[in-house]
């Protein structure tokens, strides 16, 4: 339970830290993929500047640029998963990222409580048999 609660919090932090970028990245943009979001060269996986997308790790470090076409220089065509799959990566708004990952932090957050719920629900009623 103590995992979930470590989560919880992380992720509650997150969304915080998700929301202040969302104030302060009008017009600026990023590289991102559907599951994959660019740090900086060599920053992110196997010396790739790109790192696998959740509300934690986007809620710091992701690399923005001014420009659309800044933020074009820096995606990478060649780009593969581990199957040897291209991942395509393309620049996006920096506020239309962060509101979805803000998203995905609100829904797993909601996840995780019904889950501490249940859990408690049934270490209750454990107690209550004994």
């Amino acid at each position: 339970m103590e995992d979930y609660e470590d989560l919880l919090a992380s992720l509650e932090q997150a969304s915080n830290d998700l929301n202040d970028r969302i104030l302060h990245s009008n017009g600026k943009w990023v590289v991102a993929a559907s599951n994959h979001v660019f740090l900086g060269i060599g920053k992110g996986i196997n010396g790739t500047g790109f790192i696998v997308r959740n509300p934690i790790s986007s809620s710091h470090g992701v690399a923005e640029f001014g420009s659309q076409e800044e933020a074009y220089r820096h995606t990478d065509p060649y780009l593969v998963d581990g199957k040897g799959k291209y991942i395509f990566n393309e620049p996006v708004s920096a506020v239309e990222y962060y509101n979805e990952e803000l998203l995905s932090a609100k829904n797993t957050i909601e996840i995780i409580v019904k889950h501490l719920k249940s859990a408690d629900k049934s270490n209750q009623q454990a107690t209550d048999i004994k």
